[in-house]
């Protein structure tokens, strides 16, 4: 009710939520078209991707930010979680990093601190 207590303490409170993958036209989704190129590319691809991302962190090693199960890359039903709208976002932010330095510089090679620069100045 207007005016009471509960509507006081909650005026100007949004709630956000992050939403990838969302429906097209033809009724399939983001997350269907990406699942089916992905595996579409063969298993020399899938086999790459699995290499880049350890699957166990036997070691303990803090370097590894995400621990996927065994099958993680090799699952026909990889339903990205909402980290997965982030991580996009930050590839392509990453990307755009990259051309504006590669305009910027005139050469393909750059640093780490020089993409980690031109990305925290990016907006798309």
């Amino acid at each position: 009710m207007l005016g009471s207590p509960l509507a006081v303490a909650t005026q100007g409170i949004s709630i956000l939520q992050a939403e990838g993958g969302l429906e097209t036209p033809d009724g399939s989704t983001g997350t269907d078209r990406f699942i089916k190129a992905y595996f579409n590319q063969g298993d020399d691809a899938v086999n790459y991707t699995t290499c880049k991302r350890p699957a166990s962190n036997s070691q303990n090693d803090k370097s590894v930010y995400y621990v996927a199960e065994q099958d993680f890359f090799r699952s026909k039903t990889l339903y990205p979680g909402v980290g997965a709208t982030f991580a996009y976002d930050t590839a392509i932010g990453i990307g755009l990093a990259a051309c504006q330095l590669f305009e910027e510089k005139g050469a393909e090679y750059f640093n780490g601190e020089e993409l980690f620069n031109a990305f925290v100045n990016t907006e798309f």
